[in-house]
């Protein structure tokens, strides 16, 4: 029996991920009614999840990611400066049309914490120390998102924003 750790999920998290995908696929075509009560499951697991990854945490390198100013100045400078900078750049390239730009400013504003940790990991970075840093980085993205998302487009964001799903986040 394969035994599952973290090096063998880690090993084969894409055939896990597309498996996953597939199988979604498979049972929204076979059970299309099935969406709308699974539908309430969302967020749960959305919180299971930040749970799991928040496990992860090294808490005995917590304050050590924290005390490292020029870790956490990289960290957060690249985040919250740089990023901003080339998504702005990027999206100039794109259709022009409203709903496509919040799409993509949100996606690429506020990345998932699991790929920066991803990332950052096969890059030979110091994954444990992104890891501790993660709490921070996920608020702050989560503040900022509607700043960036009124800088970049204006007050016509307000017509396909709404406040109640951030202040649910």
């Amino acid at each position: 029996m394969v035994q599952l750790t973290k090096d063998w999920i880690q090993h084969n998290q894409i055939l896990i991920y597309a498996t996953g995908v597939l199988l979604a696929v498979i049972v929204s075509f076979a059970q299309p009614g099935l969406s709308s009560p699974l539908e309430q499951l969302i967020n749960p697991v959305l919180a299971v999840l930040l749970y799991v990854t928040f496990l992860e945490i090294p808490f005995v390198k917590l304050r050590r990611a924290f005390t490292n100013g020029r870790f956490m100045l990289a960290a957060l400078g690249m985040n919250f400066l740089v990023v901003p900078v080339v998504v702005f750049a990027l999206t100039r390239f794109l259709p022009q049309d409203p709903v496509v730009l919040v799409g993509v400013f949100m996606v690429l504003l506020t990345p998932c914490i699991d790929y920066v940790i991803s990332f950052t990991e096969l890059a030979n970075g110091d994954a444990e120390q992104i890891t501790a840093a993660t709490p921070v980085l996920l608020l702050i993205q989560l503040l900022l998102l509607p700043g960036y998302l009124w800088v970049f487009m204006g007050e016509r964001v307000a017509e396909f924003i709404q406040a109640g799903p951030f202040i649910e986040a």
